[in-house]
């Protein structure tokens, strides 16, 4: 599943575009595409929770407050292509920084060849980003693949027989077992209890007094007695 998220104010713009990604997923992969587009900045951001694990945004920055968002998003969603639509007078300066990090650009007025160059290039990186792994855990959940960067998941839960993917704004279920999963998971994902495994980085704090893990947004996750001495050991590791 590709996931296409495209922010401009001309209407017609974003229609080009659907047509023009629909036809390069088709053509080059056969991948379902996932389609959001809106046409203002402060739309894009309130729907953003909703469009976690998005691959790709195209980001109009002609916008008031674009240039704000654009890295507010990129804070968001660190492993998104993001591809800036940008007036040929904005200086660079205001879009080239690593705050932002874009991985293509296109200048106005585009045309529908420009558009069609551009994106056939950020969805080859995209497949290529699949190849390799890209550093994201993969899944079927409702008969679609899934793909969350390992970065955005706080935890995983075993609960209701199945197991619960949990990032900082989205839940995803699906089947499997943790001891399973144990296998799959970089070594900064850790066993803490019989129904979770936490990705350590984003821990806040340890209270083994209270067998508890306090993760970040106010997340709290138990310590069993069968995994403690492997949090106490990770804990040792770190002074």
């Amino acid at each position: 599943m590709l996931t296409i998220t495209v922010c401009a104010a001309p209407a017609q713009e974003r229609r080009e575009l659907e047509e023009i990604c629909r036809e390069l997923a088709a053509r080059e992969s056969g991948e379902d595409l996932e389609w959001f587009s809106c046409g203002a900045v402060e739309e894009l951001e309130r729907r953003a929770p909703a469009l976690d694990g998005t691959d790709v945004v195209c980001l109009d920055m002609a916008q008031d407050g674009a240039v704000a968002a654009a890295e507010r998003l990129r804070a968001r969603w660190s492993q998104a292509l993001l591809v800036l639509i940008v007036e040929r007078t904005l200086s660079p300066l205001q879009y080239i920084r690593p705050t932002i990090l874009a991985a293509a650009l296109m200048l106005r007025p585009l045309s529908r060849e420009e558009m069609a160059r551009t994106m056939e290039e950020v969805l080859l990186a995209w497949r290529q980003r699949q190849g390799d792994g890209g550093g994201q855990f993969v899944f079927s959940a409702g008969g679609e693949t899934r793909r969350v960067p390992f970065g955005e998941i706080l935890y995983f839960e075993a609960r209701e027989k199945r197991i619960f993917l949990r990032t900082g704004c989205r839940e995803y279920g699906f089947y499997d077992t943790l001891e399973q999963l144990s296998g799959r998971l970089p070594e900064e994902f850790l066993r803490c209890h019989k129904s979770f495994i936490v990705n350590l980085a984003h821990l806040r704090g340890v209270n083994l007094s209270q067998n508890t893990l306090d993760l970040e947004g106010g997340v709290v996750l138990p310590v069993s007695r069968t995994y403690k001495p492997a949090v106490k050991a990770w804990k040792a590791a770190q002074r």
